[in-house]
């Protein structure tokens, strides 16, 4: 059973506020599984399995939440899109 975390002591995204890129950094050893990003409304908006680099340059500018599975844990952030 994994646990549901929000923290920002599992996984750190940068640049947060974000315009074109975002790099995920997994603080804590352990394998990824995937990087998905939500919408506020729930709606998936980008999946990533292999890459802890993510193209946002297509996304409007607002709040969506990044949510990295591993292992060990699944934890979600906020995300900021701003441009």
């Amino acid at each position: 059973v994994q646990d549901i975390e929000i923290s920002s002591d599992l996984f750190s995204i940068f640049p947060n506020p974000a315009k074109d890129f975002v790099h995920i950094v997994v603080n804590e050893y352990s394998s990824v599984k995937t990087i998905e990003v939500f919408d506020l409304q729930g709606k998936l908006i980008a999946s990533e399995c292999v890459s802890f680099d993510i193209d946002v340059s297509n996304f409007d500018s607002g709040f969506y939440l990044v949510r990295v599975q591993t292992d060990k844990f699944v934890g979600v952030q906020r995300l900021i899109i701003s441009k």
